[in-house]
């Protein structure tokens, strides 16, 4: 019989020298994340990361294109190559 095992994932990010550690979201957060509308796109965004672990400080830093690369990753929209 075979069996899968599961562990919580963390991303591992190096961002501009500062290593950042952000666990990938359960389905729940991630639904959560979709349905709230009260918030603008960037608002919306920052709640998210800021649940994973990744301060409004580094956050506000980041690149936009940087900020857009790491949500595809954490929701598995991530081009794969």
């Amino acid at each position: 019989m075979k069996t899968l095992e599961f562990s919580k994932r963390r991303l591992k990010l190096n961002i501009y020298g500062e290593v950042v550690s952000l666990v990938y979201p359960t389905v729940k957060e991630f639904k959560d994340f979709e349905s709230e509308s009260k918030e603008s796109g960037f608002e919306k965004m920052a709640s998210f990361l800021e649940m994973l672990g990744m301060s409004k400080e580094v956050m506000e830093n980041l690149e936009v294109e940087h900020l857009n690369q790491i949500i595809a990753e954490l929701t598995g929209n991530a081009e794969k190559k």
